[in-house]
């Protein structure tokens, strides 16, 4: 079969509006679930900003530019964001980042 012809059942067979377990709890508790646009890297997902703070760390640090130094620099720059600064990148989200879109 082509990608198109695929595409085609699944389609015809998934619902056009999923209902996720998640949404069903939310609305049981009068919450309501906002999901960002896939592959979403901008300021509003509190993830990226740790990722590329990690990054930062192993671009910095990086001085043998090998594949073994890379994975070390890797699994100490996961300590990098502690739970601490992870509250606080959430907290950025809506007290600087979305007002901002708000206001734009």
């Amino acid at each position: 079969m082509s990608t198109k012809d695929v595409w085609t059942i699944v389609k015809r067979s998934c619902s056009l509006h999923p209902e996720y377990l998640v949404d069903q709890l939310a609305k049981s508790a009068v919450l309501e679930v906002v999901r960002l646009p896939v592959a979403h890297c901008e300021e509003l997902n509190p993830i990226e900003m740790a990722w590329s703070q990690m990054r930062s760390y192993i671009k910095t640090h990086n001085t043998l530019f090998n594949l073994s130094d890379i994975e070390r620099l890797t699994h100490a720059g996961f300590d990098v964001v502690t739970h601490l600064h992870w509250k606080s990148l959430i907290a950025h989200v809506p007290t600087k980042t979305e007002d901002h879109y708000w206001e734009v």
